[in-house]
């Protein structure tokens, strides 16, 4: 008795745990086996495939079809010069656009304390014959701003490429008799208005100039000019060397302190240069949070230091 009670309640689990779950496997079976339903999973498998497929390549369209931005590069060259109030220095305004221009507004600022446009504006492209705005070296002056507002001519529609040209040459001198002075040339982008032939808005990018005023002779440090040369793009490497004139005087050490716009640039490294005479840099730093560089450079200790003599020592 107690086997046949054992027996009846494993019976009993066996029937609801294991014998339902079969009944729908056998059915199962049985619907796979039949041909109609084999078709009919075909065509899904199919149809399922195709969306997913048609999905895929509407995705890698929309993603190799986003065109980069139109953008106008605005330069000078030279990036760097000196003036003086009777030695003037021209700077050539370059474009370096992605479409064919059409329409061309632009701002150039100058502090007016220092700087001086000394003689009117000249234009270099006669295919921009269309003069709407062109600021007069007395305009330019009392307020330290050159616009330059230009349209196409219109017999040169077809003459006109998405290359970088030369537009127009800025003279300036010194307005001030102090020394040792520096400022910039800079484009004001965002009153900027850059329009190709078909109508598109370009976004202007810029490269300034910066101008030394009234440089004295003697010892100096300067700027090498940079490599590759201007204009520079965004997110490209260049590299410009510090460089020192010590006047034909012996020199056993330079310090020097740059700054420049974290806006703009940021430094990537400082490499000592070998063989210049300085055999030490116990300082070379910088910080791209404040737009600080700082190196000392010195020619070391002992009887076999040598001072340091000559121009262009990087």
């Amino acid at each position: 008795m107690v086997n046949k009670k054992n027996s009846s309640n494993h019976s009993s689990r066996f029937t609801m745990e294991k014998v339902i779950p079969q009944s729908w496997k056998e059915k199962a079976k049985q619907w796979l086996k039949n041909p109609q339903t084999r078709g009919l999973l075909t065509v899904a498998f199919l149809f399922f495939s195709t969306i997913i497929v048609v999905l895929m390549v509407q995705g890698t369209y929309r993603f190799f079809s986003k065109a980069a931005p139109d953008k106008v590069g605005l330069s000078f060259v030279p990036q760097t010069a000196s003036v003086t109030p009777t030695g003037p220095q021209q700077l050539k305004l370059w474009l370096t656009p992605t479409k064919a221009l059409g329409f061309i507004n632009v701002e150039v600022n100058f502090d007016k304390t220092l700087l001086k446009l000394n003689q009117a504006v000249s234009i270099l492209d006669t295919k921009y014959s269309q003069v709407i705005k062109l600021s007069t070296p007395d305009e330019a002056n009392a307020d330290g701003k050159i616009i330059i507002t230009l349209g196409l001519d219109p017999n040169q529609l077809n003459a006109v490429t998405a290359q970088a040209f030369a537009l127009a040459n800025l003279s300036f001198i010194a307005n001030t008799a102090n020394p040792n002075l520096t400022s910039n040339v800079t484009f004001n982008t965002t009153n900027a208005q850059l329009v190709a032939t078909d109508t598109a808005v370009l976004t202007p990018t810029a490269i300034n100039a910066i101008l030394s005023i009234n440089v004295t002779t003697g010892a100096k440090l300067y700027f090498s000019a940079p490599v590759p040369a201007n204009p520079q793009t965004i997110q490209q490497n260049f590299k410009i060397n510090v460089l020192a004139d010590t006047a034909n005087k012996d020199v056993t050490g330079v310090d020097t302190k740059i700054t420049f716009d974290i806006k703009k640039l940021q430094i990537v490294k400082i490499d000592a240069v070998a063989n210049n005479g300085f055999k030490s840099y116990p300082v070379k730093v910088f910080d791209n949070a404040t737009g600080v560089v700082q190196i000392s450079a010195n020619i070391g200790a002992g009887v076999t230091a040598l001072a340091v003599k000559g121009s262009n020592i990087a």
